[in-house]
């Protein structure tokens, strides 16, 4: 894992927050982050704790760390309001729209990484897309096809590891 602290940030948001605490897992590319006040060594403990399975490292700072940064960045400027201060707020649509999308280094997203599959928005589980439609998936069916998901979610992990 990589941890950075991005900041101070100016404007600082409209509660205060002028930093950003940041991770980012090496191989899966899946990444967190929180707004903070100030930079705290308990803060700092306590997001490790609450993001981070007991086997991971954590490097005080690497290029992954640097690069999730840069891109979170470059989110946070496309969807912040005009009075820039309410980037505390968006760091979750950031962060989604980050973990949701091809990586070329993996060949996969990283939530594919992580969960097995590819998300499924909550819009297409009310109004089904095609791709359901046509499968017309039981509850039943979509538990056997997600066991057989999982199944293939190993291979995957190793072919993008390989890629690395």
């Amino acid at each position: 894992m990589g941890l950075d602290v991005m900041g101070s940030i100016t404007p600082n948001s409209s509660l205060g927050y002028i930093y950003i605490l940041a991770a980012a897992d090496c191989f899966s590319k899946w990444a967190e982050a929180t707004p903070l006040k100030e930079v705290k060594k308990e803060t700092v403990v306590n997001f490790i704790s609450a993001t981070s399975s007991s086997d991971m490292e954590f490097l005080a700072i690497n290029g992954l760390a640097e690069a999730f940064n840069k891109t979170l960045c470059n989110l946070l400027k496309k969807v912040v309001s005009k009075s820039k201060r309410d980037w505390h707020e968006k760091i979750g649509k950031a962060l989604w729209a980050y973990r949701t999308t091809h990586r070329t280094a993996t060949q996969a997203t990283p939530y594919s990484l992580v969960y097995g599959v590819e998300v499924v928005l909550s819009l297409e589980s009310q109004i089904p897309s095609l791709c359901f439609a046509v499968q017309g998936l039981t509850v039943k069916n979509n538990a056997h096809l997600r066991l057989e998901e999982l199944k293939v979610l190993d291979e995957r992990r190793l072919e993008a590891q390989q890629q690395l």
